[in-house]
């Protein structure tokens, strides 16, 4: 009986304890929904764009929708795109063109995990 007993209450713990997940207003069923790492390779700033090297050459157009973030700011406080610097690893979360499509058509978020020069 202990034993049964000693079983649901782990089982209720892990259940409750999960860290709670928010994808904000995401469909996770939409497969045109992407996430690539990668490094900088260059920023156009007057285009608004980052080419990432996730694999292959990626060049994400920016927009004013875009989050912009840091893991120096603890993910709390916008940056902005002269913040991003060639070197920088980043995690980039896009929406595709199309199904079949690797053109990002909309970049929702650009998270920089480590600056090349170091969290400033």
């Amino acid at each position: 009986m202990a034993r049964r007993l000693f079983i649901v209450v782990c089982l209720a713990t892990s259940v409750f304890i999960q860290p709670a997940i928010s994808f904000g207003d995401k469909d996770l069923d939409d497969p045109n929904l992407r996430v690539s790492e990668g490094r900088v390779t260059a920023v156009d700033r007057s285009g608004s764009a980052i080419t990432v090297d996730a694999g292959m050459p990626m060049v994400f157009p920016v927009s004013s929708d875009t989050k912009l973030r840091s893991e120096a700011t603890m993910y709390s406080d916008d940056i902005k795109l002269s913040d991003i610097g060639v070197g920088d690893n980043v995690t980039v979360e896009y929406v595709r063109k199309g199904e079949d499509s690797r053109i990002p058509a909309k970049v929702t978020r650009v998270t920089v995990e480590n600056k090349a020069g170091g969290n400033k």
